[in-house]
């Protein structure tokens, strides 16, 4: 109790809600360890046989909901145009892609590209072995690919050596946002402005939950639907830019192929 007051206390209550979840799990590990042996042997030693988390009561944490609105959302990736280098390239792919989860996309390395798509690892929910996640790799990310280390890691500032950090990447997004008079900016509310705006243009529930990969944890989609929604995704990605909340002014005259 003493470790969850204190993020708490400090408002920050997803951060004590993940903190009671891993806290949890890993007494669930211990208390497993004597019957399960896909858990490493060194789990039995604790001799654990309670879980004190469960009677600790999980926080409720109400949805944050506040999207960049169509205009923010242009405004943005008008102020993005200026940015040079591989941060700018980098800040434009990740709106080009959907608004990705920046700690998925930094762990993209150039040779995973392939099939006209772009793979993500998804570890996100209750699952055992993180999920993959294809993207269409459209004439738009290509542009920005191109800006991006020829080898290693694609979001990388030292030539592909090393992985940008997801929090760098924010930072980098704020500052952006700053300079183009976005107030409260937040490089979540990209994600959330992307979908908001998808879902006013009529893309449904599901293709969007497919191009963010969320909301699709149900027995369906884990055990009976393959398909791994490419075109659906295309177009909903091609419509971003059609429906005007990026500029198209900006592209070059002549795409790659």
């Amino acid at each position: 109790m003493a470790a969850l007051r204190r993020p708490h206390e400090a408002g920050k209550k997803t951060t004590a809600r993940n903190l009671r979840a891993y806290l949890r799990a890993a007494y669930a590990c211990a208390i497993r360890a004597d019957s399960d042996p896909n858990l490493p042997k060194a789990f039995a030693d604790f001799q654990v046989n309670t879980n004190p988390v469960e009677s600790i009561a999980a926080g409720k944490v109400q949805a944050d909901k506040n999207p960049l609105a169509a205009a923010e959302l242009r405004k943005y990736w008008g102020a993005l145009q200026d940015e040079p280098g591989v941060i700018g390239a980098a800040l434009r792919l990740h709106v080009l892609t959907g608004g990705q989860r920046a700690a998925q996309l930094v762990r993209v390395q150039r040779s995973a590209l392939a099939g006209g798509t772009l793979p993500l690892m998804d570890p996100k929910g209750k699952r055992t072995e993180a999920r993959e996640h294809l993207l269409p790799v459209t004439k738009r990310m290509r542009v920005e690919l191109a800006a991006l280390p020829a080898g290693g890691y694609l979001f990388s500032t030292d030539g592909g050596k090393t992985p940008m950090h997801p929090t760098s990447i924010s930072k980098w997004a704020s500052d952006v946002a700053e300079h183009a008079g976005i107030e409260d900016f937040q490089l979540k509310r990209v994600r959330s402005g992307i979908e908001t705006m998808l879902a006013a243009a009529g893309v449904t529930k599901h293709v969007r939950g497919q191009l963010q990969s969320h909301g699709i944890g149900g027995v369906q989609d884990q055990h009976y639907d393959a398909h791994e929604y490419l075109p659906e995704k295309r177009k909903a990605l091609d419509l971003l830019l059609r429906r005007g909340t990026l500029t198209v002014g900006c592209l070059p005259s002549t795409l790659p192929t």
